[in-house]
């Protein structure tokens, strides 16, 4: 690689680096006082690892972390025990690690690290795939939209297997459109081999299939022969399968439940509904909430551009992310982070719209303020991870507040609960609708229940709004949440909600019981009530 001629990509590398690692150590162990951190997906990764016996050589992941894939999980355990060699962590038990925060934060850190460097190697992977058949400043633009847009980042410095995932996959993908011009036995093997890691990674790589096989069949039907390479079709099968099942020895040993924890996760992306509703929430806030809302136009009409022509990997790209948008759009529940294996694609396609425009003094501007609305986006939301969010102002108000001696209810102990009440280290009593295992559902009920027991009730709006948005669906819900509404006066609500420009649509919970897309990207900011019991 010559340096001179690549370094904007590694200064991009840098920055994406950088963007990525700023707040890493908020919301850790340390912080909350539990161990666990703000967002509930992290806490799954070492739960799974708890539960393993190396001596007994049980590796077995877990039902939740197994829906997920295992590469991600297994190569955490490696670096951990690693760390644990060298003197750098200490590993003990649970009741050893309550007393042991800040070995417990840095696990955390450890594992936020690996999404951070992955995260920024897929910038760098797919300024690789974009230099195959766009300009340099097309690919270098592409890239640097990946480097920058919310989603990407997001799972970036979070302990999540998305950023290795999306790494793998455009591998994958970079050797599946090189297939495209070159059916050689090594592309084939190599595109099988990514692609297997990126689905023993996560589940939701298998869209990315769609390369390597669309390349092939092309081929197939140039060639007029259904059994056209075959031989190299096996090689590819053979590859990605062997780094599946080098990486997940279990789907041998334990077939049924891996079977059926594939089938969990596959059935999440089940069609139905109010279709014309779902596309509308689709494209007004999930993408606008992943990507900015600037670029869901625009990136759109960079793939318009591509589905015109014939066989080519603009045109693979545009069909790939058409099919992806008609059956994503139209699924019951969905998630920002479901939007990354459009990502890439996208951007691909607003990178060449841009290089094309850069030539016109309106296509300037345009594209600099679409690229700065990505990144003021991203910026905005990473200002409220870094200052005072709603969890931490809701713990110092309670602890400065409340008088001695109070009772405190809560529905349950949670990602979302002020640390003060989560630990139970105030001067009160907490008492709880259910255990922090229980159904979010369920321990919404039984608050209900209890609350008049209380002095005083914190809720948060990931207890109350489903309910109240949606009665229907959940009665027996949304009667508690009223009764306790009924029942207590607010005293103080902890509010920092996104404003309309930074995310013009948004609905609550268009997608059941899924948190509405400003909290899931906003998620160390829910509203907080603080009320009191009205005592009769």
């Amino acid at each position: 690689m010559n340096l001179k001629k690549n370094l904007p990509l590694v200064f991009l590398f840098l920055f994406a680096v950088g963007l990525r690692a700023t707040g890493l150590k908020l919301g850790l162990p340390s912080e909350t006082g539990g161990l666990t951190t703000l967002h509930p997906d992290e806490s799954v990764t070492f739960f799974s690892l708890e539960r393993m016996k190396p001596a007994e050589l049980d590796f077995y992941p877990g039902d939740v972390a197994l829906t997920w894939g295992t590469l991600h999980l297994y190569t955490v355990g490696a670096i951990l025990k690693t760390l644990d060699i060298a003197g750098v962590i200490k590993i003990g038990g649970r009741e050893s690690l309550k007393g042991s925060l800040g070995e417990v934060d840095k696990m955390y850190l450890s594992a936020r690290w690996l999404s951070v460097v992955f995260g920024a190697l897929a910038v760098v992977a797919l300024y690789f795939v974009g230099s195959l058949f766009l300009s340099g400043r097309a690919a270098m633009a592409a890239a640097l939209l990946l480097a920058v847009s919310q989603a990407p980042v997001m799972a970036s410095y979070l302990v999540k297997t998305d950023s290795m995932m999306l790494f793998f996959a455009l591998v994958s993908v970079y050797f599946s459109l090189k297939l495209l011009r070159e059916p050689s036995t090594r592309n084939y093997a190599l595109a099988g081999l990514f692609l297997g890691l990126a689905f023993v990674t996560k589940y939701s790589a298998a869209l990315v299939a769609f390369f390597p096989f669309a390349a092939h069949f092309y081929h197939a039907y140039k060639a007029r022969s259904p059994l056209f390479n075959i031989k190299k079709l096996l090689v590819f099968a053979l590859s990605g399968l062997g780094a599946f099942l080098v990486c997940n020895p279990y789907f041998i040993l334990r077939t049924r439940d891996e079977v059926n924890a594939m089938f969990f996760n596959f059935s999440k992306g089940k069609m139905g509904g109010d279709v014309f509703s779902l596309y509308v929430s689709y494209f007004s806030t999930v993408l606008p909430a992943a990507f900015g809302w600037s670029m869901v136009p625009f990136g759109l009409a960079g793939v318009a551009r591509w589905l015109k022509g014939g066989v080519s990997e603009k045109t693979l790209i545009a069909a790939y992310c058409v099919l992806f948008l008609v059956w994503a759009g139209a699924t019951s529940g969905t998630y920002v982070l479901y939007a990354l294996p459009l990502a890439p694609f996208l951007f691909l396609a607003a990178g060449d719209l841009a290089a094309s425009l850069l030539g016109r003094r309106w296509g300037k501007l345009l594209v600099v303020a679409v690229f700065a609305q990505v990144l003021s986006y991203t910026l905005y939301l990473k200002y409220h991870y870094v200052s005072d969010y709603t969890i931490k102002t809701a713990d110092a108000w309670i602890r400065e507040n409340l008088p001695e001696g109070a009772t405190v209810a809560i529905a349950k102990n949670d990602t979302w609960t002020p640390f003060v009440v989560r630990r139970h280290a105030g001067s009160f009593k907490v008492i709880e609708g259910a255990a922090s295992q229980a159904p979010l559902m369920e321990a919404v009920v039984e608050l209900g229940k209890i609350y008049a027991k209380a002095d005083y009730v914190v809720l948060s709006e990931c207890e109350y709004n489903f309910t109240r948005s949606m009665p229907e669906k959940y009665p027996a819900e949304a009667a508690a949440i009223e009764k306790i509404f009924a029942g207590t006066r607010e005293v103080k609500r902890f509010s920092r909600g996104l404003p309309r420009y930074v995310l013009p649509f948004q609905y609550k919970y268009a997608y059941g019981s899924q948190p509405p897309l400003e909290l899931q990207v906003n998620f160390m900011n829910p509203d907080i009530l603080v009320l009191k019991v009205d005592k009769k």
